[in-house]
C-alpha cells in the first residue's frame, strides 16, 4: 500500500448563520469534502478546522491557525477544502501559502471544485488567475456592501451596533430605533438638569446617589433574561454625561457614516462625508431643551476659559499613576508651589474610596532611588547577548550557498533544455533544490532578525545606561525617564508607592 495521508478538512464561512450562500455553509462543505475522500483511499481525516464567521481577505483566522500548529507538529501533511475562496480571498498570501509554506512543509492541498491537487499540479497559470478572481471578488462584495450601507443610513435606517442609551431596537424592525421607557426619563432629567447649570460632575454624582444603572450596566440588564437579579455596579462619570448631552440623536437626528473602510482599516471620516437623517425615529427631548443644554454648557466652558489659571509645570506621571485601593486615576494639583496627587472616585461616587493621596516629591524621590539601585545593581551583570563572531560566519555561508543553488538552477534547466535530463527528473530535482533554498532563506532571514534586534537591543541598554548615569549625578526626573521606564504608579491610601517598571 501506498503513502496515506493524515488530512484536515478545512472549512470557512464568512458569516456565522450562513443565511446568504447555503451552498458555502458549514453543513455543506462538510459532505462535499466527504463525499470527495470516499474516492481517496489514501487520505485519512485526522480533524476538522472551521472558521465560521470569518473573512477570507485576512489568515489570522483561530481554526486555521491551529490548522498551521498542527502541521508544525507533524500531525498532518494534507488540507482539504471545497474551493480556493473557503482557503483564502488574498491573491498575495493565499499564493504564499500555497507555493511557499506548504510545499516547503511537504503538505498537500486539494481544492476540489476547483480540481486543484499540488500532487497533480502542472504549474499553468489557472492558479494565480483563480486567486486573482477571489481577491476581486471579496473587494467587489465589500463595496457593494458599503454601498448599501450609505443608502440605508440616508434612508434613516440604524445600521450601528448598540442602540445609544435611552434607546432600543423596534421588535418588529431591528434597524428601527424606538425610545427605551425604562431610560428615557433620566436622559430627560440630564438635560434639564445641564440646562439649569448644573455640571456634568454634579450630574454623574447625583445619579450614582439615586442608584441609576449607568448605559453599560443597564445594557447588561436589558440583555439578561432575569435582569432583577443584576446588581448595579457601574458608575456615571461626567464624560459619560457629557457625551449624551452632546449627542443629536436625542432630538431625533440620525448621524452615522463617521468611520470609513480604507484598506481593509477603520478609519474616522471627514465631517463633510458624515450622512445626516432628520426624523429618522423619536426624538426624547425638545430641541429647545437641547439647545439651552448645549448654550449653559458653552457660557461655562467660556467662563471658565477668562478665568486666571495657576501655571502649572509638566506633569511627568500623566496617565500613569492610579489609586492602588480602586483603581482609578489621579489627579495632579497645585497649593502654592507643591504639587500632589489625589483620587478623584469620590467625587462621583462618595465614599467608594479611602482617597490615596501623596506629594509629588515623595514619588519622585522614590523612584529615583529605585532607579539608581536597578543602574548600579546591573552593572555587575555579563551582557547576555548573543555571540555575533558565532553566527555571522553562518549567514556568509548561507549566502554562498544560496549563490551556488542559484548557479544548480540554471545548469539544471539548461540541462533540461538540451535534453540531457527528462523532464521527470528535472522536476524532482527542482523540487528538492527549492525545499533547499526555501530553508536557507528561512534561515538566513532568521539571522538576520537576531542581529537586528541585538543591535536595537544594546543601542537601547546603551541609551538607558546614559540616562540613570546622568539621573543618579542630577537626581531630577523628566519625562523622557517616566517615557522609557516606568509603565504604571500605584499609590496605596497609607502612602506606599509601588512602580510598574520597564527595564529591557
Amino acid at each position: 500500500m501506498g503513502r496515506i495521508y493524515r488530512a484536515a478538512k478545512y472549512i470557512r464561512t464568512s458569516c456565522p448563520d450562513d443565511s446568504y450562500n447555503h451552498g458555502d455553509s458549514v453543513a455543506n462543505q462538510s459532505k462535499l469534502i466527504d463525499k470527495f475522500l470516499q474516492s481517496q483511499p489514501e487520505i485519512a481525516v485526522v480533524s476538522e478546522r472551521i472558521d465560521n464567521g470569518f473573512s477570507g481577505v485576512f489568515f489570522d483566522r483561530p481554526a486555521f491557525n491551529e490548522m498551521i500548529a498542527d502541521i508544525e507538529a507533524g500531525d498532518i501533511d494534507c488540507i482539504v477544502f471545497k474551493d480556493l475562496s473557503r482557503f483564502g480571498r488574498n491573491m498575495i498570501d493565499t499564493g504564499y501559502y500555497i507555493e511557499k509554506v506548504f510545499s516547503v512543509l511537504g503538505v498537500r492541498l486539494i481544492s476540489i471544485t476547483d480540481n486543484y491537487d499540488t500532487d497533480t499540479y502542472d504549474g499553468d497559470i489557472s492558479l494565480p488567475l483563480m486567486n486573482l478572481v477571489n481577491e476581486v471578488y471579496a473587494l467587489d462584495i465589500g463595496r457593494k456592501r458599503r454601498s448599501q450601507a450609505r443608502q440605508a443610513m440616508k434612508d434613516g435606517v440604524f445600521v450601528g451596533g448598540s442602540p445609544p442609551y435611552g434607546y432600543m431596537r423596534s421588535p418588529d424592525n431591528h434597524r428601527k430605533l424606538i425610545v427605551d421607557k425604562s431610560s428615557s426619563g433620566i436622559v430627560v432629567m440630564i438635560f434639564e438638569l445641564a440646562a439649569k447649570g448644573t455640571s456634568t460632575n454634579e450630574i454623574a454624582r447625583t445619579l450614582n446617589k439615586m442608584g441609576v444603572a449607568s448605559p453599560g450596566n443597564h445594557k447588561k440588564t436589558q440583555n439578561t433574561e432575569h435582569s432583577q437579579n443584576c446588581v448595579n455596579t457601574g458608575r456615571w462619570y461626567a464624560r459619560t454625561v457629557e457625551k449624551i448631552l452632546e449627542n443629536e440623536i436625542y432630538v431625533g437626528l440620525l448621524i452615522q457614516g463617521k468611520t470609513k473602510t480604507i484598506n481593509f482599516q477603520r478609519k474616522p471620516a471627514p465631517c463633510d462625508e458624515w450622512i445626516y437623517a432628520d426624523d429618522a425615529h423619536e426624538g426624547i427631548v425638545s430641541v429647545d431643551l437641547f439647545q439651552t443644554a448645549q448654550s449653559i454648557k458653552q457660557n461655562r466652558h467660556e467662563n471658565a476659559k477668562d478665568k486666571p489659571k495657576a501655571r502649572y509645570s509638566t506633569n511627568i506621571y500623566k496617565g500613569k499613576i492610579f489609586c492602588a485601593n480602586c483603581g482609578g486615576r489621579m489627579e495632579r494639583r497645585k497649593n502654592h508651589n507643591n504639587y500632589s496627587f489625589h483620587c478623584i472616585s469620590n467625587r462621583t461616587v462618595p465614599g467608594s474610596c479611602q482617597g490615596s493621596r501623596i506629594r509629588e516629591d515623595v514619588v519622585s524621590d522614590a523612584l529615583s532611588q529605585q532607579l539608581v539601585k536597578i543602574k548600579n545593581e546591573s552593572l555587575g551583570h555579563q551582557d547576555e547577548s548573543i555571540s555575533v563572531a558565532e553566527i555571522v560566519p553562518e549567514l556568509r555561508f548561507l549566502d554562498m550557498e544560496m549563490s551556488n543553488m542559484e548557479n544548480l538552477f540554471r545548469g539544471l534547466y539548461e540541462s533540461f533544455v538540451t535534453g540531457t535530463v527528462s523532464q521527470t527528473d528535472y522536476t524532482e530535482r527542482r523540487r528538492a533544490h527549492q525545499i533547499k533554498m526555501e530553508e536557507m532563506k528561512h534561515r538566513a532571514s532568521y539571522i538576520q532578525r537576531l542581529l537586528s534586534n541585538d543591535k536595537r537591543s544594546k543601542k537601547h541598554k546603551e541609551e538607558s545606561m546614559r540616562m540613570l548615569n546622568v539621573l543618579e549625578e542630577t537626581p531630577i526626573l523628566k519625562t523622557e525617564h517616566i517615557d522609557r521606564f516606568v509603565s504604571r504608579v500605584s499609590v496605596s491610601n497609607d502612602g506606599r508607592v509601588h512602580f510598574d517598571l520597564v527595564l529591557e
